[in-house]
């Protein structure tokens, strides 16, 4: 299998000041696994948390000495871990927890004040091959007595440079700020310019609270450039560049204009999300079916629609179209591409019917259509299979594409009855009342249709949209010991250069990777023209996933056109 890059993001309590941020750490983790790297995640405790644990050590005469105080303080890291931890599972994310005692990083020196001395990279390469995301405690570490050390006040940056370094990947900081000013953005007066590239002699006098004094200084010993930024932001600082470099703080409100078409589970799970980042993203109409049915707090009866072209009045911005699917009226949702909308969707018909004419219509007005969200939830499947595409090229595919089915015949191996695991299944949101598009087959025909659109935009797809499937059936279950059914969806070229695919019931043994395919898990098998292998796995049902492929979209639309405001700067 392809080995990954290695992108370290460490996560301090200027992100985390409470719970209620830990959505914002999942997008950013989401966002770089979307781009093709494993993701290390390094955690600060909670905002506030450090500071009331090192009171409760000295008011207890400092639990036994510094190493009782070190365990003591080290809790607020290990909390923190676990909150993000439990968050990337519930948006679908594949990862993965490990304490101080797990990741082994070793420290030497003083136990509250120690530096990094090592760590098993083999064994951090080999976990980030079986599973891309990996959340980590930053600050703790394992002494070379034993017991737990702490890495000095601020010492979570230290960790991430120094995984980072010692992984060859890439490392970024994460604060509130996009980067290192000139002073304290939050200061009353003239906003300060961003410096955009800093050496690592000035980073050490103009740091100041951003960064730990101890991360620059190994970072310069070892000659390793990283970078400081804000979650969602594509502008950061690189620390370690040859030179200074400044920009002006932009005044321009880049807030990108919502029109959101259903307010359902996942709707009002991108609702919410939204209403977190007022300056990135402004909700204006809604569009409603069922004005008695119970909204999210803060909706005002003047955002509601109950007609789509009752939403389209005003600046031209982003519809997103979480409506439900099955939805084959595409007249609205062409017509918001021509008006200069963006168009942002989770319905997979709507796609594998009209999506040629949507992208047509899109060229042609200048705007974009996302889908991340139509196939495999939470699984970046079209992100990875497009950059493959544009790169050595897709030579096949297999997948299990939908999360209702392999939920099923998890249940059904377990020996449940087919009534039950089916009931159980909609009791838990995997399943719609009406299953028949799922239990057909047809919904992976459709998702791997839009793989292979994806895949080999210049070869003629089948009309309708659609693949051969074999439906799921209540005797879906291998007497055989050892084998396990997976619904299937597989896609090559033969030797002639034409698309052979097709959804089947196959058989897979313990020592497939979708043996162990959980509950609503999607699984991807890519292979390129160069004989390279990548793998895939993420939930694929469930809103929580959805929503943040939606969300994924947005952020991706709001850092394009931020680009491109900023190239309209540049050019007057």
């Amino acid at each position: 299998m392809t080995k990954p890059r290695i992108q370290v993001l460490k996560f301090g309590s200027s992100v985390l000041k409470t719970e209620q941020d830990l959505p914002k750490a999942v997008g950013e983790i989401y966002r770089w696994w979307r781009q093709g790297y494993a993701v290390v995640a390094v955690v600060s405790a909670l905002d506030g948390r450090t500071d009331v644990l090192f009171r409760q050590a000295n008011d207890n005469n400092g639990f036994e000495g510094e190493v009782g105080t070190a365990e003591w303080v080290a809790t607020g890291e290990a909390e923190a871990v676990a909150l993000l931890q439990l968050a990337c599972q519930r948006a679908g994310l594949p990862s993965r927890a490990w304490d101080a005692a797990r990741l082994g990083l070793r420290l030497t020196g003083p136990v509250l004040d120690a530096k990094p001395a090592a760590v098993d990279v083999a064994r951090l390469r080999r976990q980030l091959q079986s599973c891309p995301i990996l959340v980590v405690p930053g600050y703790v570490g394992l002494h070379q007595e034993g017991h737990l050390a702490l890495l000095g006040r601020g010492g979570s940056d230290l960790s991430a440079v120094y995984l980072a370094q010692r992984l060859n990947g890439r490392c970024r900081l994460l604060k509130d700020f996009p980067g290192i000013f000139q002073w304290d953005p939050h200061r009353p007066g003239p906003a300060p310019k961003r410096l955009t590239q800093l050496p690592f002699d000035r980073a050490l006098a103009v740091g100041g609270q951003v960064l730990q004094a101890k991360a620059v200084h190994f970072a310069r010993q070892a000659d390793f450039p990283f970078e400081v930024s804000a979650c969602g932001h594509e502008e950061a600082t690189l620390v370690g560049a040859d030179r200074l470099e400044e920009v002006s703080a932009r005044s321009r409100k880049e807030s990108l204009p919502v029109s959101l078409w259903g307010l359902g589970t996942v709707g009002s799970g991108v609702f919410e999300r939204l209403q977190a980042h007022p300056d990135q993203f402004q909700i204006g109409s809604i569009l409603i079916k069922d004005p008695a049915k119970t909204r999210p707090a803060g909706i005002s009866p003047n955002q509601l629609r109950y007609r789509p072209e009752d939403c389209l009045d005003g600046e031209p911005g982003v519809v997103v179209d979480v409506t439900g699917g099955g939805c084959r009226d595409a007249s609205w949702r062409l017509a918001a591409v021509q008006q200069g909308w963006h168009f942002v969707t989770a319905d997979k018909e709507l796609l594998s019917e009209h999506g040629e004419a949507l992208r047509w219509e899109a060229e042609i007005a200048g705007v974009s259509v996302r889908a991340s969200a139509a196939v495999g939830g939470a699984l970046p499947a079209l992100e990875w299979i497009r950059r493959i595409a544009e790169g050595p090229g897709v030579a096949s595919m297999a997948g299990v594409l939908n999360g209702t089915c392999n939920f099923l015949l998890n249940e059904l191996a377990a020996g449940c009855s087919w009534d039950s695991a089916l009931e159980a299944a909609r009791e838990r949101g995997f399943a719609e009342a009406d299953s028949r598009e799922d239990l057909s087959g047809r919904d992976a025909a459709r998702k791997l249709f839009l793989l292979a659109q994806q895949a080999w935009p210049q070869l003629q797809l089948p009309d309708g949209g659609i693949f051969p499937s074999e439906a799921l059936e209540p005797k879906a279950v291998d007497p055989r010991k050892g084998l396990r059914i997976r619904q299937v969806a597989r896609a090559s070229l033969d030797s002639g250069g034409r698309i052979k695919a097709g959804v089947r019931l196959e058989p897979v043994g313990a020592g497939h990777p979708w043996f162990e395919l959980p509950d609503q898990g999607n699984g991807l098998q890519l292979w390129d023209r160069k004989g390279a292998v990548y793998e895939l796995r993420g939930a694929g049902a469930g809103c929580r996933p959805t929503t943040e492929a939606v969300i994924a979209d947005l952020w991706d639309l709001w850092r394009q056109m931020g680009r491109a405001c900023r190239l309209e700067e540049v050019g007057s």
